[in-house]
């Protein structure tokens, strides 16, 4: 008598097999808006796919769905490809590292809280999270690293440093709009790039107007 098979065990085998790259790769096309090129990096190391599947699946969980797929995925293939050898490590290794909750936390920090610049995560932050356990907030309490994102004392700043480059600001009246980025470079060094790039941007050239 032939035997036919209830959903619940069909489904239990298709979890048990393993999802082949390419299928892998169209599901993160598919479900997440990835890139092709984007999804592909991802896809060629297996357990970077599989971390970046555990990090939705957190950001899911804490209702960070503002974070876009995209933002991890350029967070595995960028700062954690070079701090980890993913290539030599198993998903669960790479989850002891550094915990898919304390990854979505990061991002958190950044995206959602702009407690810190991207650039300040990804230079002071991150590589003092990798097996320590600790939380991105936690570092940048312990670092002092918060951003800068009041606009009064930004302001000054800004003021400071136009008063310290007369030269320099003279030259963006006269047409060189080059120079923008000399002055934005000095307040971020000024502020030991703790200030917020979009807010020193926006009063930067409302004060040289």
């Amino acid at each position: 008598v032939p035997v036919e098979p209830d959903g619940t065990w069909i489904t239990a085998i298709r979890e048990s097999m393993q999802e082949l790259p390419a299928a892998r790769m169209q599901r993160f096309i598919k479900d997440y808006n990835l890139s092709e090129y984007d999804a592909g990096v991802l896809t060629t190391t297996p357990a970077a796919s599989g971390y970046f599947d555990e990090c939705i699946k957190e950001r899911n969980r804490m209702g960070l769905l503002v974070i876009s797929p995209k933002e991890f995925s350029n967070w595995i293939t960028g700062p954690l490809f070079n701090k980890i050898d993913v290539k030599n490590k198993s998903v669960e290794e790479i989850k002891e590292l550094i915990p898919p909750i304390n990854f979505v936390g990061l991002t958190q920090a950044i995206i959602v809280d702009k407690l810190i610049s991207p650039n300040l995560g990804k230079e002071e932050v991150f590589p003092d999270m990798i097996g320590t356990n600790k939380t991105a907030f936690e570092i940048i309490k312990e670092k002092g690293l918060e951003q800068i994102n009041d606009d009064k004392q930004i302001i000054n700043i800004v003021e400071k440093i136009i008063k310290e480059n007369s030269k320099v600001v003279q030259d963006y009246k006269s047409g060189n709009e080059k120079v923008l980025g000399f002055l934005i470079g000095q307040i971020i060094k000024e502020t030991k790039g703790k200030a917020n790039p979009q807010i020193v941007n926006k009063i930067l050239k409302e004060k040289l107007k």
